[in-house]
């Protein structure tokens, strides 16, 4: 059973707000593995008020990068894990520059379910047997949390632990079936399941990585630029921005607003 949907859905009312289109389409949404489970939430309200459907491909984003500029996946949104990805994108002219928006600002958790610690911070790594990590070299939040361990003095020292994984969705595979005794994920993982409530976590403290703010862009080879358009305008939604709240992120104003403060 997936967190919020009973819940979500009843409480969200789009159709007052959100265009209707005639031309139900298919739009084919490229996401980072980080935010996958938000946008399984989000999904049947999209295609519920619009009537457009929505078709979800996930992989990293470096790999996700590479199958759309090679034309190997057919994309018309790139929901990426950073920044960086959707302006190469646009750098190279395969999307649309005025579409890029920042989506979410995500939030890197450190979580066990079977190590035998009450309550998880930096100090408690070391006393962790065996670590899973996104590939750093791949993915981003498996490079926040190698710039995480670097900046603690941990990264060498407890390299005989770490079990590099190709995705983040990886990774939290691996520490909820305890083949690993924790794991480096998204918050949003942790918040994807009401099994996982209760066990521990440590949100690791911003300063310690580069804020993980994910992009959003329209494709140029789009064949349904409105329809596109129409689920950016969802994602920014306040109904949708409280569903994507829930899953652990931050919005990129309450992310700007909590930084001015601080």
């Amino acid at each position: 059973m997936q967190l919020y949907r009973v819940i979500n859905r009843l409480s969200l009312l789009f159709l007052s707000i959100m265009p209707w289109y005639s031309a139900a389409v298919e739009l084919h949404v490229a996401v980072a593995g980080s935010f996958v489970e938000t946008l399984q939430q989000l999904k049947p309200l999209f295609e519920q008020e619009t009537g457009h459907t929505l078709t979800i491909t996930t992989n990293s984003v470096t790999v996700l990068y590479q199958k759309i500029k090679n034309n190997e996946i057919t994309a018309d949104i790139l929901l990426s894990a950073d920044e960086e990805h959707p302006n190469l994108l646009i750098k190279e002219k395969l999307a649309i520059p005025e579409s890029f928006f920042v989506y979410a600002v995500g939030r890197l958790i450190l979580w066990t379910k079977s190590a035998p610690i009450q309550q998880l911070n930096q100090k408690s790594l070391l006393k962790i047997n065996t670590i899973s990590i996104p590939n750093p070299d791949t993915t981003v939040y498996g490079h926040a949390a190698r710039q995480i361990l670097e900046g603690l003095e941990l990264w060498e020292k407890i390299q005989p632990k770490i079990r590099l994984t190709r995705t983040i969705n990886e990774a939290y595979q691996n520490t909820q079936n305890n083949q690993t005794e924790a794991g480096f994920i998204g918050l949003a993982q942790y918040l994807s399941s009401l099994d996982n409530l209760g066990t521990t976590y440590w949100i690791v403290p911003q300063y310690l990585y580069k804020p993980l703010a994910q992009g959003a862009v329209i494709l140029s080879s789009t064949q349904h630029l409105a329809a596109a358009q129409a689920f950016l305008k969802f994602l920014q939604h306040p109904n949708s921005l409280k569903i994507i709240r829930e899953f652990g992120f931050r919005s990129s104003s309450q992310f700007t607003n909590e930084q001015q403060e601080d």
